[in-house]
Order: C-alpha cells, then structure tokens, then sequence
C-alpha cells in the first residue's frame, strides 16, 4: 500500500513540477502563472506535511517525533505560502511588497521544527565522546558556510542593500537558518541505519532544495530583484515533494529494515575540513584582492581556528585513549595465549605420557604373552609329548607280543595324530626361533604351506643383521597370520614373502599375492572375514611400528608392516 503512494505521489510531484515549469518558461510573469506557481508551492508543503505527520502517527520512538517535528515544519511553510497565495492571488498585491510579512512567519517558524526533526531522526549508538566530536564539527561546518556565504554574498549585498533594518533582519534570517539546516543535514546523514539510508537522501535532498530556494529568495529580495514568479520557486515545490516521499519511504524501511546499523564512513572524519579548507581560501583571495577582511569575517575565522583546535585537542586524546585500550587488550591477548599454550604444552606432554604407558603396558603384556606360551610349549614337549612317545613305544611291544595287530595300529594311528597336533601347537605356541633363527623358521612353515598345495610361496631374504627374540617372533607371527589369510581366501594364488632391514633401520615385511583382493574398510580394520588384518596391525602398533594393506577386488593384496628393532621395555608391570 505503501509502494502505491509513493508512486502516487512521485508521479504527482512530476506532473506538478513539469505543469509548474511550462508556464515559467512559455508565460512567465503572467497571471496564469502566478496562479500556478503559487497554488503549486502551496499544495506541496501541504501535502507533505500530511504525509510526515501519517508516518509519524504510525511510527515510535525517535522516528514519531523526528517525522511529527518535520510535518510541523512543513505545515507551517505551507500556512505561510498560504498566505502569500491568498495576497498575492486573491488580494491581487505586488510581490515586492510581500516582503517582509506575516507569510515570513510561516517561513521561519519552519525552520526551527526542521532542524529538531533532524536531530530526532533514529542515529546509531555513539558514546559521549563522539557526540561532543559531532557538535565540534556542526560548528565548523556552520561556520566555514557562513564565512563562504557572507564573503561570497551576504556580505556586499547587505552592506549597499537599500531596504530597512526589518528587511534585512529577516531576508538574513533565511541564509543563516539554511546554513544550520545544511549543517545538521550533513552530519545526520552518515550516521543513520542501513535502512534509512535512502529516506533520508530525499529528504536531504528536499531540504536543500528549500535551503537554496530560501537563499536566492533572500538575495534577491534584498537586490530589489523578486518577481511574482520565479524559476527558483521550484525549488520549494518540488524541495517539499521530496520531503512527502521521502516520508513515505520512511515508513515503508521501517517495516522491512532491521536494527542493523552501519559504521561511521572514514570520509565523515574529513567532512568539516572540506567547507574550512574552501573558506581559507576565500580568505586568502578576499585578503589579497580587497587588502583585508571585514569585521564578521574576522571574528568568524577566528571562531573556525579554535573550533578546529579544539577538535583536534579531543582527537588527539581519543587517539591516546584508543592506543592505551589497544595495547592493554593486546597484553590481554598475549596472555591468554601464553597460558593457552602453556595448558596445550601440558596436556600434550600428558597426553604423550599416557600414550608411552599404554604402549609399555602393551608390550609388556606381548613379553609375558610370549613367556607363557613358551612354558606351555615346554610342558608338552617335557611332559605330555613325552608321556604320548612312551605310550607308543608301548603299544609296539604289545604287537610284537602277538596282541591283536588292528587294535595296536588304531593305537598307534591315534598316538601318531596326537604327536602331530601336539609339534604343531608347540610351534605356534614357541617358534624355534631360539633353535633353528628366524629364516629357517619361515623356511620350514613356508614348506608346511606349500606342501599342503594350498598356496605357492616364495621367501625373499634380504635381512643384514637378526632381529631380537622378540621382534622376530613378532616378525614370524605376523608372516604366519598372512599366509593363513592367503590360505583361507586366495587359495591357489602364489605368494612372495621379502624380508630386508637391519638392527639400526628396523625391518620391513612385504606379503604379496595375486589372489582375488577385496575391498578394505576406511578405517584400515579388517573386513568381515579378514580378523588377521586387525591383528598384524595391532602387533605391529603395539611394538612402535605399522602395517598397511593394499587391495582392491581383482588386483590381488600386499601387506606392509615395519617395526624397530629397539624396544622401550618396562622391567616391571605397572600397578592397575
């Protein structure tokens, strides 16, 4: 609804203007345009001032006084051209003689309501410093205009203008008011909401037009040179037409936008500095060309100089200020990272501590593995193995004794299987690593597996130096488990088996296939079916070392594993 009535009246604003623009240019000083020119000017501050006062009735807060102050503002310059319209097109008057009159109450008494209006518009949250900075800079500002005003125009018209006191006082009331309004318009602008941004250009732009409109009306009324219409009367028309749109545009931003607020423009520091460094250079050219400055242009400059010293004394200070926040919030930062690292430090150093006990624990647990196995190992073989020989030997006396030869032979047969699976479980309980080394050891399981048919085994040795009892019967567990996996799920494929390192480089196993392969999980833990992938990995891990798989499905596998030959050992099991 809203979006409909700011078309509506821009599309008005235009009508009006252009209607209003034809009869200055094709019939100017006729009555017709007279007509126009004042009817125009009357209905737009009017309607303006409806709007405003609309949106501040609908409004809260800073926003309903800012656009109720506005709408009064505009209300009272449309009462004022009132006024004027009804003296000038009804009582049929001159426009010279319009000037000064009750229409310039409705003038002026506008002005103050704008500039309230102004000050009241939603700004974003600044501190108390930045407030008096703000005012700081509105006097520059004010100044620096009222210099370049007076030496520019006010100045030399007022000294040779022929009207009275009155007319002078009030033709100067409209220069000095549109520097204030220019002033807290330039200010205001930079500091408002993201979504006011927009509103607020037309209605600083609406302003300025009335502030220029006042300003040629002040001057030529004071030449003698206002007609009853005007090309600058435009001005006020469509100045007041952008005001009533950009009321309405408030309104519709205010619904949409949120309290997001933007940061102060780096230009906006700079902005009081461009109207002083104009106005000094008035200065220096109205110095050199008439010799020296008059009296308001003396005191003026005067006021500009300690404005600015003063400005920059508080910038100075806050500049101090800000550096001595900065460096104890960096002290702050430094500090906190400090005693950050320093937790990290030790929670790191404990982590590693952790780790270095669990892994000891570990192989600890790995050496009375092996300890307890060999002693298994020894009890059958001292014991159980023996005590199946001698049964044996027993039974073969039974036969040449004339016992019955079927029974003996099932005997015999069954002490036979027993005595295998007895050496069998001896070897993998205690490999006779001891005895026979490491590579006789692999020989002779390897022969085991090739004999059987299952797989094709080859052994590549390229070891420079032995490994330690344990390394190597780690190394042999690991050769074993593979082997055992090839059997079970790439039977028939042929397997290479190398062995390289040394005692100072560790040493390196390298278990080949041309099997079927399979698909690995992610984690590097054995598939379903594949146990003894976990466990190599978990032997290899437990001793400082590693072991990897490489397969796919089709391209057959290799296993990886590297371990040290140095092992940290402790010479005592931690208490639980």
């Amino acid at each position: 609804m809203r979006t409909r009535t700011f078309i509506a009246l821009a599309a008005g604003a235009a009508v009006l203007a252009l209607v209003n623009l034809g009869f200055l240019i094709l019939a100017p000083e006729h009555r017709p345009t007279v007509v126009v020119d004042d009817v125009s000017e009357t209905i737009a501050p009017l309607v303006a001032a409806g709007v405003c006062l609309t949106t501040a009735y609908r409004g809260h807060g800073r926003t309903k006084q800012a656009w109720g102050l506005i709408g009064v503002s505009a209300l009272c310059w449309g009462l004022g051209q009132a006024y004027w319209t009804y003296e000038e097109v009804i009582l049929g008057l001159d426009a010279a003689s319009l000037f000064p009159s009750f229409a310039d109450l409705g003038f002026l008494a506008s002005v103050p309501f704008a500039l309230l209006g102004l000050l009241r518009l939603p700004q974003a949250e600044t501190s108390a410093e930045i407030r008096v900075r703000t005012l700081l800079d509105g006097l520059v500002i004010a100044g620096a205009l009222l210099f370049i005003s007076w030496d520019l125009v006010l100045g030399p018209v007022y000294s040779d203008s022929p009207t009275d006191l009155l007319a002078k006082s009030v033709g100067l009331a409209y220069p000095a008011s549109d520097i204030a309004m220019m002033t807290i318009i330039l200010l205001t602008i930079t500091r408002l909401r993201v979504g006011r941004r927009i509103p607020l250009a037309l209605l600083a732009a609406g302003l300025l037009l009335t502030a220029l409109a006042d300003s040629a009306f002040a001057y030529l009324t004071t030449v003698q040179g206002f007609g009853s219409s005007n090309i600058i009367d435009l001005g006020w028309t469509m100045g007041y037409s952008l005001v009533g749109l950009a009321a309405v545009g408030s309104a519709e931003s205010a619904t949409g936008a949120g309290t997001r607020e933007t940061r102060m423009p780096r230009w906006n520091l700079l902005l009081p500095y461009w109207t002083v460094g104009v106005a000094g250079v008035l200065a220096v050219i109205t110095e050199f060309t008439l010799g020296s400055l008059n009296a308001v242009l003396e005191w003026d400059l005067l006021f500009i100089i300690s404005v600015v010293l003063v400005r920059q004394f508080l910038f100075l200070s806050e500049t101090q200020t800000l550096n001595a926040e900065v460096a104890t919030k960096n002290d702050d930062l430094d500090r906190l990272v400090r005693e950050r690292t320093r937790a990290l430090t030790d929670s790191l150093e404990e982590l590693h501590q952790t780790n270095d006990q669990r892994r000891q624990l570990l192989l600890r647990l790995v050496t009375l593995q092996e300890e307890e196995r060999r002693e298994i190992a020894d009890v059958i073989h001292d014991d159980m193995l023996q005590s199946m020989i001698g049964a044996k030997m027993r039974t073969f006396m039974l036969n040449s004794g004339g016992a019955n030869p079927d029974a003996v032979t099932s005997i015999e047969g069954a002490i036979d299987r027993a005595i295998v699976r007895m050496r069998s479980l001896m070897t993998d309980l205690r490999p006779q690593i001891l005895d026979l080394g490491l590579i006789a050891t692999l020989e002779q399981s390897i022969a085991e597996f090739n004999e059987s048919g299952d797989l094709t085994i080859t052994l590549d040795n390229r070891l420079t130096s032995d490994p330690s009892s344990l390394v190597g019967t780690s190394i042999y567990r690991i050769v074993r488990e593979a082997l055992n996996n090839a059997a079970k799920h790439a039977r028939g494929a042929t397997v290479n088996v190398t062995l390289s390192g040394s005692v100072d480089e560790g040493f390196s196993i390298r278990i080949e296939d041309d099997g079927p392969g399979f698909a690995p999980r992610s984690n590097g833990k054995s598939p379903m079916g594949h146990r003894g992938l976990s466990s190599m990995s978990e032997r290899a891990e437990v001793l400082g070392g590693w072991a990897r798989v490489d397969t796919a499905p089709g391209k057959g596998t290799t296993v990886d594993v590297w371990l040290p030959n140095r092992l940290e050992m402790t010479s005592h099991v931690p208490a639980a």
